[in-house]
């Protein structure tokens, strides 16, 4: 039959046509191919036309133009059979099925006015703005959108033939195309094969060879290995620290729950210590004022007995007869004259005042405002003139300034100099003694337990630190006024501060070694001269034990560092300049010395402070 007659000429059945029934047709020139599994095929070859060669090319189409492409159409028409079908390859029937446009499988096929087929989504990419006729990509024919027929055949045999590959791909092969992967996408960062390259959806994506890639890629892993373990290194330096800073804080906020409760138990026995002789002082006055009382009661019925044996007697002696009257009735007279009622009421009042609160706003104020001692320090005095009546008292007063003179390290030098001075103005003289004999009675009782104290726990060698350093400031500015008016220091505080050197250098702990560090750079230049007026070698003795401990005890290295620091401070004679001052009143201008025996400031964890 000639090529485009009809089958109703030639006298044959009516023929479904082979756009129903199967995929492509085989290009002009190509050999006739039979479907899958034997069917027989029919394809009708209409006669080819030539493109207009004025037509312009689909906008965003690729590849060569018609005329250099192999022509795949599939006739709309019922054509003779083809001859004796054959097995199509499978190559070949990849081919058959694959979309020249995207040269992948089949997706959603439609037929155009030429007989090609192709994607509809590949064909709708193709078009020109406008809806206009659009040029065949194979044949360069012009045809409609209105036009585009579903090809269902194609669609059919593309999903049949699309599961014998949905098994496992084999290594190194490509799943859609099953070629070899050759070729690296950087932009799906994928392998692709060549098929795929060639496709629309790797048209502007960049393509390095596999092995290229494969290099490139591995070098950058491995750096980046690199870098991470680095950034590992540091967060892991930097988590030690984390856990070292804060197992720090735990340690120091551990500290300060200790201090803080010590601190408190402290101040809470002493406010029990306060409250019990407050309550005892009460009682003693009630006791006092009630023994008054029965006195006075006893008194006045004394009087009221007189008075009834009196009035008894005077009406007796008037009822008698003239006689009887008249003898000696002036005795009688007389007697009742003198019978006086001498007596006066007394307005009974509670003298016991408590004044621990006013005398503790007062400390406060000399604690926060140092500079204005000199100044108040003489209406501080005359205040507790009035307010200490009583020796119980005065032992309050006492024990209070102790208790914060030894509970806060920057005030045990005022303190001293408050000792000093109440012990000059105190008017008040009870039979227990005077202020300085019951500081020094209170000073002696916390003495008599150092041996105890330099071997206690943190808490109570803290607490026995605090003492040594008041004691040692106190026997600085303690001044004990002689018959002759000469000033001199108090030897008892002299000889407390040897045994309490003794007491911390026959433990050496590292607390009790600082603790005789401060003590001897406080006081070590004045004991030292007051021994040697008296003949004495102590310094020297105290010194060889410091040497002794540095190279025998367990200490840590920075207390050693302390410790011969100051036997060398002691070799350069206290760091003092050997010039004599010609000046009645010594002053920073005239003494090279004036500063020396200066306080020690300390910081609110007995850390001395020193002037820069």
């Amino acid at each position: 039959m000639p090529l485009g007659q009809d089958a109703a000429s030639s006298g044959s059945d009516t023929a479904t046509p082979v756009l129903a029934r199967c995929g492509p047709a085989t290009p002009a020139g190509r050999p006739a191919r039979a479907g899958i599994e034997s069917r027989k095929v029919r394809f009708n070859f209409p006669k080819p036309r030539e493109a207009p060669a004025a037509v312009p090319r689909a906008a965003g189409l690729q590849g060569p133009p018609a005329a250099h492409r192999p022509l795949r159409r599939v006739a709309a028409h019922p054509t003779r059979a083809l001859g004796k079908s054959s097995v199509m390859e499978a190559k070949d029937l990849q081919e058959e099925l694959t979309c020249s446009i995207c040269l992948d499988y089949f997706k959603d096929p439609v037929s155009i006015e030429c007989g090609h087929n192709f994607c509809r989504c590949c064909l709708q990419r193709s078009w020109e703005p406008g809806g206009g006729q659009f040029p065949c990509p194979e044949c360069r024919q012009l045809s409609s959108p209105a036009a585009l027929r579903p090809n269902w055949v194609l669609a059919r045999l593309t999903r049949t033939v699309r599961p014998g590959r949905q098994g496992p791909v084999p290594p190194g092969l490509c799943g859609r195309h099953w070629e070899p992967l050759r070729l690296f996408c950087e932009e799906d960062q994928r392998p692709v094969c060549l098929v795929c390259r060639e496709s629309q959806e790797h048209q502007t994506h960049t393509m390095a060879p596999i092995d290229e890639a494969f290099e490139n890629y591995r070098e950058k892993l491995l750096k980046t290995q690199c870098d991470l373990k680095a950034k590992m290194k540091e967060a892991m330096r930097l988590h030690d620290m984390e856990v070292k800073s804060v197992t720090d804080w735990q340690n120091k906020m551990k500290n300060k729950r200790l201090s803080l409760s010590a601190e408190y138990a402290k101040l809470h026995r002493f406010l029990a210590e306060e409250e019990q002789l407050f309550l005892q002082r009460l009682s003693k006055e009630e006791e006092e004022t009630k023994k008054k009382w029965n006195e006075n009661s006893l008194r006045l019925n004394q009087i009221i007995t007189s008075l009834k044996e009196l009035i008894l007697e005077v009406w007796e002696k008037s009822q008698c007869s003239s006689l009887e009257l008249l003898q000696n009735p002036k005795d009688l007279l007389t007697r009742s004259e003198n019978q006086d009622v001498n007596y006066s009421l007394e307005d009974l009042k509670v003298t016991s005042v408590c004044h621990i609160p006013m005398m503790k706003e007062m400390l406060k104020q000399v604690q926060e405002q140092p500079g204005s001692f000199e100044t108040e320090i003489e209406q501080f005095a005359e205040t507790l003139n009035g307010w200490v009546t009583t020796d119980d008292a005065l032992q309050e007063l006492v024990e209070l300034i102790y208790q914060q003179a030894t509970s806060i390290p920057n005030f045990s030098y005022m303190g001293a100099r408050l000792c000093n001075y109440l012990s000059h103005h105190l008017t008040i003289s009870p039979q227990s003694g005077r202020f300085r004999q019951l500081l020094l009675q209170r000073c002696r009782t916390e003495y008599e337990a150092k041996d105890q104290a330099a071997k206690g726990d943190e808490v109570t060698r803290k607490r026995f630190h605090a003492f040594v350093l008041f004691l040692g400031e106190l026997y600085l500015n303690l001044e004990i006024k002689g018959t002759n008016g000469q000033v001199t220091r108090a030897d008892i505080l002299q000889v407390g501060l040897r045994e309490l050197l003794n007491a911390l250098l026959s433990n050496p702990m590292d607390d009790n070694l600082i603790c005789a560090v401060k003590l001897l750079k406080l006081t070590g230049s004045v004991l030292e001269d007051a021994w040697k007026e008296k003949g004495k070698t102590d310094m020297v003795e105290i010194i060889q034990r410091i040497e002794n401990v540095v190279l025998g005890a367990n200490c840590s290295r920075d207390v050693k560092q302390m410790l011969l620091k100051l036997v060398e401070l002691r070799s350069s004679n206290w760091g003092r300049v050997h010039v004599t001052s010609t000046y009645r009143e010594a002053t920073p201008e005239n003494d090279p010395n004036y500063f020396m025996n200066e306080p020690t400031f300390y910081t609110s964890d007995g850390v001395s402070l020193h002037c820069s």
